[in-house]
């Protein structure tokens, strides 16, 4: 109760960034111009220039990255965010993989994929969230990502829901 205020006014309200994260990679996303707002949002975040590529795999054979980008899927996913890459070098790099409704996804696998295809700094690993319904699951990547290199994130099994996430081990 001595202890002096941290705050310049007299008042006892403060803020919090939304879901009480400075940084989060919904709203590096949403500030990009990407959709955050589908059932299943799949979100990569790096903070160096090398163009890291997100890539859904989806069954069928359907695959889902940079070259299709802004075109929705059969199975109803889209990447609209590709940033270091078709969009240009940016500062806070983000890509977005989402699909609007569960509905239109088939059942099977679903492999995500994040792939280097530009080494062009020194900087090391990734972040990426899944957010299935609003529930948001993060992984994180700590080591070195070599040129061409592709790096397996998880795979989204799909049944009658989508109620599994597998980890790569």
């Amino acid at each position: 109760p001595t202890a002096p205020s941290m705050f310049k006014w007299d008042n006892a309200f403060s803020w919090s960034y939304q879901g009480d994260m400075a940084d989060s990679i919904k709203e590096r996303v949403k500030a990009a111009g990407g959709n955050v707002t589908g059932e299943l949002c799949c979100r990569l975040a790096w903070d160096y220039t090398d163009d890291l590529d997100f890539h859904m795999y989806e069954p069928g054979g359907d695959h889902i990255f940079y070259s299709v980008r802004r075109r929705k899927s059969r199975h109803g996913g889209m990447l609209d965010v590709d940033a270091n890459g078709m969009d240009g070098i940016v500062e806070n790099p983000v890509e977005n993989i989402f699909y609007e409704m569960l509905s239109t996804m088939c059942n099977g696998e679903y492999d995500l994929k994040v792939n280097n295809f530009a080494r062009r700094s020194s900087g090391v690993g990734f972040e990426v969230e899944i957010d299935l319904l609003g529930q948001v699951t993060r992984l994180g990547y700590d080591k070195v990502i070599s040129h061409k290199e592709t790096i397996k994130v998880a795979t989204l099994v799909k049944s009658l829901s989508l109620d599994t996430i597998q980890k790569p081990s």
